[in-house]
């Protein structure tokens, strides 16, 4: 499975259904408007140190929340709400989570991941 799919799989069993997983980089609609959205993309795959058939996936998780006005205290719970969840992935790990902005004006939070991938040989 790749990280993206991992990471989304993971956010969707341990989030409230409240917010919307987008697993693929796209720009957001007015259909995600009523509610925080979480995109995760990928954005850097290398070798893992000393193991063969593993790789280190860095992958953007935004936390996205959609109002911009008074959005503060609903994106600070949303923050906290997600690196809950990412914490309960074994195969990932993330530094820090970094108040941003999110297109033109949506309040947001950019966690950066590292998602380790063992890849089964095919044979």
């Amino acid at each position: 499975m790749n990280a993206r799919k991992l990471i989304a799989e993971a956010l969707r069993e341990n989030l409230d259904r409240k917010y919307k997983i987008v697993d693929s980089p796209r720009n957001l609609d007015q259909i995600e408007a009523n509610k925080p959205v979480v995109q995760i993309i990928q954005t850097k795959l290398r070798p893992a140190p000393n193991k063969l058939g593993a790789y280190l996936a860095d992958v953007a998780v935004w936390v996205i929340e959609p109002k911009t006005i008074a959005a503060e205290d609903d994106l600070d719970d949303a923050m906290l709400d997600v690196a809950v969840a990412l914490d309960k992935l074994d195969s990932l790990a993330w530094t820090e989570a970094e108040r941003s902005t999110y297109g033109e004006d949506q309040p947001a939070y950019r966690f950066q991941t590292t998602v380790v991938i063992i890849i089964e040989s095919k044979e």
